[in-house]
């Protein structure tokens, strides 16, 4: 909601900054017959894109999130923050004045370390609480591949309206790797060990203690619809704001626990899978502001 309100305040302010340009649409007396008037700058710059133009949008104001957002079951707003970790891009060709092809490309892969200090116990007779590092490492990588047919509206004016209708594919996967610093052995059964919680803090003294865990891979497609507005504050450049929905279908299969504990005299690996699991969901979301360039 907020980010609507910003984007109305913007539009009222430029209407009314460019309200008193010189802009204006040629006269049906200076093109032929066959072509459609032409919304101008005051320096005579064409301002709107026209048949045979290109787009370009990506960035944390990229109009396409919803593929950002394909995986995440969660919520359903856009966070471009988890995205421009990796590369967000839309490209556009303008077929006509008014129909679009967009294709939307997500490539984001994020690696994350986690450590905590528990107590070391080999050097328990230590006077200085002698500590030991436990560390978590997290992966997590998705890519997602889109095409979307759009349709303008607004005639020759700088606020143009749009409505879109496009297919999804995508795949992700996240892993977590854990290493400790205290070891299973014959005087050490149950060694001190951070709890694998969300924060991967505290300490615990588990029989069992996860090595690795892989959530598997997720195959996912998606059918969206999004309408939205975009003003043109200057030639061939303008802002815009998105809303859209849509069912997404995912099927997540392929992944696997790994854990440890000791078994006099030897510590035992063992690798457990974990079920594949299969979605339907409905998704709606709103972009953020967005920038996109036409040339």
């Amino acid at each position: 909601m907020k980010k609507a309100i910003v984007f109305v305040s913007f539009l009222m302010i430029g209407m009314n900054v460019w309200a008193q340009d010189t802009t204006k649409v040629m006269s049906a007396g200076s093109v032929s017959q066959n072509e459609e008037p032409i919304l101008l700058s005051k320096k005579g710059h064409p301002i709107l894109p026209v048949a045979g133009d290109w787009s370009v949008s990506g960035g944390t104001g990229n109009l396409f999130g919803y593929l950002g957002n394909l995986f995440n079951t969660a919520g359903n707003n856009y966070n471009p923050g988890n995205i421009f970790s990796g590369t967000n891009i839309s490209v556009g060709y303008f077929k006509t004045n008014t129909l679009v092809y967009n294709l939307n490309v997500n490539v984001n892969s994020q690696v994350q370390s986690k450590s905590n200090f528990v107590r070391d116990d080999i050097n328990t007779t230590a006077n200085d609480f002698p500590m030991v590092k436990d560390t978590k490492k997290s992966a997590n990588n998705n890519i997602s591949v889109g095409f979307g047919l759009e349709k303008r509206f607004g005639g020759q004016r700088r606020l143009q309206r749009f409505i879109e209708g496009g297919i999804g594919l995508g795949w992700s996967n996240s892993s977590d790797k854990i290493t400790y610093g205290n070891e299973f052995s014959t005087t050490n059964l149950l060694p001190s060990s951070t709890n694998n919680n969300a924060n991967f803090s505290g300490q615990g003294n588990p029989a069992i203690r996860t090595l690795q865990h892989n959530d598997g891979n997720t195959v996912s497609a998606n059918i969206y619809i999004n309408a939205g507005a975009e003003y043109f504050f200057a030639p061939k450049m303008s802002l815009g704001l998105a809303f859209g929905a849509g069912p997404r279908f995912s099927q997540t299969f392929g992944g696997y626990t790994t854990t440890q504990r000791f078994v006099n005299p030897t510590v035992v690996e063992t690798k457990s899978k974990v079920g594949n699991t299969t979605s339907l969901t409905f998704m709606t979301y709103t972009s953020n502001i967005y920038f996109r360039l036409f040339f």
